[in-house]
């Protein structure tokens, strides 16, 4: 059995900056809903929400050359978790 020893290495200035990005936008998204919850409601803020985070998703497969709808056996996989994800 080999001995490995890890040493953490501390943060660069690109992984912080991300992570300060990452929480601003997940604290601004709270802003937005409380602010636009007199104009439209709930369920069509969430559909919005993820209709754009669905464009994201979907723009950076395709600058990334990632192909999203090859078959590789896990569609009834993936449907399983979806019915369960969504009957809790």
């Amino acid at each position: 059995m080999s001995t490995q020893t890890l040493t953490r290495q501390p943060l660069d200035g690109i992984a912080v900056g991300l992570m300060v990005v990452l929480c601003a936008a997940w604290g601004l998204q709270q802003v937005v809903i409380k602010v636009t919850a007199p104009l439209m409601g709930a369920v069509l803020q969430a559909g919005v929400r993820s209709a754009a985070a669905a464009l994201l998703v979907f723009g950076f497969a395709a600058w990334r050359g990632t192909p999203l709808w090859r078959r590789d056996g896990t569609l009834n996989a993936g449907l399983l978790a979806g019915l369960l994800f969504g009957a809790t």
